[in-house]
Parts: C-alpha cells; structure tokens; sequence
C-alpha cells in the first residue's frame, strides 16, 4: 500500500472541470511530508479519487515545470526556489513564495507561524491547552512555549503557577515575583515576604526598619506607646502620634494636659469651664481662662497675697483684683495693715478708714489720735472727728459729759463714793454701823496731818478724772451737795465753810485712795448705814438699761450713762440696729461707732449698693470688699463691658485684666 500511494503521488494527474486540481483533506494530508502508511487513509484516497470525473487529459507540454507541489521549503513552478517564508507546515504559495495565511496582517490564521491560537490554546498547529490555564492572563499562553502571556493578580512564573500576596494590589513580575507597587502593610522584601515587627504597619522595603507604627505607637521599633492624652484626630476612634517623637498627630491634647505628646499636666490653679474644654494651650501651658482665686502668671503658678481679698489678684501677688481683706488697705497693694486702735483691726482699703469705730480713747479717721482725758465722755470715749464728748457741746451738757451741771455731777460724785458699792451693801446692824463710823473716824482724825496740797496733789495724781473734774473744780453749791453726799451731813453752801468742806472731801478722798483696804470696806459700810438711816427705802429700781445699774438717787437718770443699744436721760431710747455694735448717744441715728457694713450716711440710714461684694461699704459707700462680677467703681454701680470674661473688670478703670 505505501508503494501504490507513492506511484500515486508522483505520476498521478487528475484534471477536473475547470481544469484546477481539487484536493480534499485526506488527499493533502497523503501527500504531504508524512508517509501515508494508514489503510483507512488510503482507502479515503482512493474514494476521493474514484469519484472525480476525468474530463480531458490537455496535452503536457515539455517546460520543466512540476506538475503538482513543491517539496516543503520551495516554490516556483520548477520549485527550484527557497520560499521567503513558510506556514507552520514549511510550504508556501508556489508563487509567491509566501505563506498566503501570513499574508492576511492581523487575520492571519493559525498556518501563519505569527498568526494567534484560539485562547486557552497554544502549539505549531495551536491544538494544546495552555498549561497556566486560568492563571494566565486573559486565558492566553505564547504559541510556542506555553508561557502565558501575563499572569493574573497575585500569580507570577512562566505559567503563573507561583504567588505574591503581599505585594500592593497584587501587581509583581512574572518572571521574578517583584512587587511592582510596593508591599502591603506588615511585609518586606523584593517580593514582599518578611514580616515587619509586630508593632510596626509598615517597615523598609530593602532592611525591614519600621516607617509607620502601628496604631497608638511609636520609636525606632515603636516600642512606646503614645501618651493616652492624646486626643484622636476627627473621624476616628483611636490616637496616633508621630513616630520619631511621640507628638500627638491630632495638635490636640485632653483637657488638663499639654505639650506637644500631651505628657504634661496643667496647672491645677487654671480655671476650668466645663469637664470637657481645654484650660491650658498645649504648646505652653499658660491658663486659657485665667486662674482659679488665689493665683495669676500665665500659668498661674504663684499665689497672690493673703491680704488681696477673695485672695485675687492680677499680674503681681500684691496686685488685688476685688479690694483688700478687712484688715488691711492702700488697694491695689494691700500692703498696709489698719490702725490697731480701729475696733476688729478693720479698715477700708483705700483710705484706711476704720470700718467699725475706734476703740475706747481714740478718734480720727484712722483712729490714730488718742482722746485728751479731760475731754472725754464719762465712759472715756470721744467723738470720731471732734476728738472730745460730743455732749459737752450742747446748750444744756449731756450727763455723759464730764463739764455737765452740778445735779448731775453731785450724782457722779455720789456714785464714786457710795453708790456703786453702797447699793450692794446691805444696812448693817446698829451696834455694827456705831463701832465701824467710831473706826473711820479715828482713821480720819490721823489723815489731819497729811495738808490739803498733798491730800489735793495725790487725788489728781491718781483720783478718777471723774472725781477730778466734778469735786475739785465743782462750784460751792456743787462741792456741798458732794460733801452732803459723802458724809451724810448737810453743809451750809457759803464760801465762809467752802475751804472746811474740800478739806474735809479731800481727806474722805484721799482716805479711800489709801491701801487700808479694811478701812475702805468699813468707810463704805458707815456711809451705807448713813443713807440707810436717811433713806431707809429704795423702792425704785434703776433702769436695768443704765450702766452698771447704777442712776442717781433723787432722779433715776443713769449715772454712768447707758448699756449699749440704748440712749437717753433712763437709757430708755433703743440705738438704731445700723449703729455699729448698737452703740449711739442721744439720739437712735447718732451711731457713736459708725455704722455696720452693711449701711452708710451721716445718720447710717443708707444701704450700700447691693453689687458691693457681701454687700459691705465704709461710711462714705465706697465698696470696701470690691464688687460682685460684672460691676466697678468706687461706689460698685457701673457695669463691666459685656466682652469681658466672667463679666469681670478692673474695679478703677473697668478694663479686662491683663493675662
């Protein structure tokens, strides 16, 4: 059968209508390079064959020519010419010595070697699947390699049978694995195969060092964590700092803390406004609100002075914002300490003023003078401004004053010797009173020696001045009714006994000045057993108003004038609640100490301005404990700008305080 086939391919001419040569497949395929050795296949031949109608058999002229196909590799008619380019099975068009499939461009078929296999196809006549299959790009492999032709993400090698997971959007080469875009967060390497350290979301492609920590770290490895007072930047729910340093990334810092890795506390002095607003500026730490009472500076880290009332203060310690405390002035300073003559040591803070009166024996306005003795009241106070008893200067004295009418000092005098004591002193009995005026009376014959000058001398010396002014200098008619008094005896007041009758009052005087305590005792009880026998009923009591409840015998007014919180002749008039301790004279609004915090005026009938801070202002209504926020001046009655934090100001110019 091979012999027959090969008789048959090289004399064998069949010329069919219209005179071309018709070949199927199985007769191409017979005659091509590979011997025919299958029955089955010559068989098909000889059908093919059998079934072509020979039409004429056109005379063969003698050109050389071959008659039916060149050897694979030649062309022309006598196919004595290499063809310039082959199909895949080596032939080319006989005449043009081309491959005529390649001559189609971008057409041309898969008998063209640069023609294209089918996708998924690969090989010389394009009849094998690609080995990368799915994993080649596009399904598509090189025809004569099976290589694909790019592989798919995450896949590299020559059939893309190899990954790369870690490489950014899983591009890498194909040939190498190399991640063209970089690695995905945590890895490192050509290809994106080492790990950075656990802390660290993004490290060094070539050496692995860290470039980005992870969350809420940071340091050369990030091995520290960022400071948990970092705030987080908007949108997210955890914190970030710089890598190198810590510094917050977000610039903002929870409040109570600062400095750029917000580490550092602010001042527990700054004032605060509300739980969830900063108090300091994170780069410094200075307040943003200012300071709480008690400190200033920027930071308000130094305390103001103890004397700055509220202990508020401005810029300097000893630069109070709201007055001075109650015992000191010279505001804004407050540096100057009240008179110690002011009654509590208080003052007002501009002048000094003493806020509650003088003590007893002082006036001024600082209660820095001291009351000339002689001038005094009768309970050694005198007027504020004047500097002597205010009621020695009315037409008719007032009993406090020392200068007053013989009735009342003949009482005064009445009261010194024997009331005092005499009205505690029960009547003794009649052999008693006999013996004890026996006694006084010899103790009076041996004061006889002593003369009237040294007598005289010694009670000036050491007398009360009450006694002073009211015997020594009392006219005859006084001196008697003084004599009367003490010795229970009348005396004819006429000049002829005036000399006798001092005399006789300066030994009693000098008598009980002396250190014979038990003749005192005993003189006190004579004269006691004396006005019992002369009045030998008290009804009428003293008015429980009088100081120390002594008044005089014949009228009832209060000898030692009257407790305080009361005024008049009986103490019968209540002093005005605006007087300072309730304490006035001759009159409800005559305020002898001037007038409580709270009120002011010639007659302490004035409130002060209700923003005065506590509500407390000195006599003239001047604030002396500062204003309440939002007011100022001197008077507290002028309202602080409405831009000023707190509605504070300063008190003199209604200006916002300085940082």
């Amino acid at each position: 059968m091979t012999a027959v086939a090969h008789v048959l391919t090289v004399q064998t001419t069949f010329v069919i209508e219209p005179l071309v040569p018709v070949w199927t497949p199985s007769v191409t395929a017979a005659f091509s390079e590979r011997p025919v050795t299958s029955p089955a296949l010559l068989t098909a031949v000889w059908i093919q064959m059998a079934s072509l109608t020979v039409t004429s058999l056109p005379e063969i002229a003698p050109t050389g020519n071959c008659l039916y196909a060149c050897e694979p590799g030649f062309y022309t008619p006598t196919c004595g010419a290499v063809c310039r380019s082959t199909c895949v099975d080596r032939t080319c068009d006989i005449n043009s010595g081309t491959c005529a499939e390649c001559d189609k461009g971008i057409n041309a078929g898969v008998m063209c070697p640069t023609g294209t296999c089918n996708v998924g196809k690969f090989g010389t006549f394009c009849s094998e699947d690609c080995p990368g299959g799915v994993q080649c790009r596009n399904l598509t492999c090189n025809r004569y390699t099976s290589t694909c032709i790019g592989c798919v993400v995450f896949r590299w090698g020559d059939i893309c049978n190899r990954t790369c997971p870690n490489c950014v959007n899983g591009l890498c080469e194909q040939s190498t694995g190399f991640c063209q875009l970089g690695c995905v967060n945590g890895y490192y390497g050509d290809n994106c195969n080492y790990r950075c350290g656990d802390r660290c979301t993004a490290c060094n492609r070539v050496n692995g060092t860290c470039e980005v920590c992870n969350v809420s770290t940071f340091g050369d490895t990030c091995q520290r964590n960022c400071s948990g007072n970092c705030v987080s930047d908007p949108g997210q729910s955890f914190i970030t700092c710089a890598k190198e340093n810590g510094d917050c990334t977000s610039g903002v810092c929870k409040p109570g803390f600062f400095s750029p890795h917000c580490a550092l506390t602010c001042s527990p002095t700054c004032a605060e406004r509300g739980p969830d607003v900063q108090v300091c500026k994170i780069d410094t730490g200075d307040c943003l609100h200012g300071c709480d009472d008690g400190f200033y500076n920027p930071t308000c880290a130094h305390p103001c002075s103890n004397t700055c009332r509220n202990k508020r203060c401005v810029n300097a310690g000893n630069n109070c914002v709201d007055g001075c405390v109650a015992e000191y002035y010279n505001f804004p300073t407050c540096d100057t300490p009240c008179n110690s003559n002011c009654v509590n040591s208080t003052c007002d803070d501009i002048g000094g003023a003493c806020s509650y009166g003088c003590r007893v024996g002082y006036y001024g306005n600082q209660c820095q003078l001291t009351c000339l003795l002689n001038n005094t009241c009768v309970n050694n106070t005198c007027d504020r401004t004047l500097g002597y008893c205010r009621e020695c200067d009315l037409p008719k004295p007032g009993f406090q004053c020392r200068e007053a009418d013989y009735e009342n000092a003949a009482a005064r005098v009445d009261h010194v010797m024997s009331v005092s004591m005499v009205t505690s002193v029960p009547c003794p009995a009649q052999g008693v009173a006999t013996a004890q005026e026996a006694h006084v009376s010899d103790t009076r014959r041996g004061a006889k020696g002593v003369s009237a000058a040294v007598m005289a001398t010694t009670v000036r010396e050491h007398a009360p001045t009450l006694l002073v002014a009211s015997v020594i200098k009392l006219s005859v008619f006084a001196k008697a009714h003084a004599w009367t008094a003490i010795s229970g005896k009348s005396v004819t007041p006429v000049a002829a006994i005036d000399a006798r009758a001092v005399r006789s009052l300066l030994e009693r005087v000098w008598f009980a000045m002396s250190e014979l305590t038990e003749l005192l005792v005993n003189s006190i009880a004579v004269t006691s057993a004396s006005r019992c026998r002369q009045r030998p009923t008290c009804t009428s009591s003293c008015s429980s108003n009088c100081k120390d409840d002594v008044c005089e015998l014949q009228s009832g007014n209060c000898t030692n004038g009257c407790n305080v919180g009361w005024f008049g002749r009986f103490c019968d008039g209540t002093c005005s609640a605006n007087c300072v301790n309730r304490n006035c004279l001759g009159s409800a609004d005559s305020c002898l100490e001037g007038c409580v915090p709270e009120m002011y005026g010639p007659q302490c009938n004035i409130p002060c301005n209700s923003n005065c801070s506590t509500g407390v202002c000195n006599i003239t209504g001047y604030c002396t404990r500062g204003c309440l926020p939002g007011w100022y001046g001197d008077m507290c009655d002028r309202m602080c700008n409405a831009t000023c934090t707190d509605g504070r100001c300063s008190r003199t110019l209604g200006l916002v305080p300085p940082d």
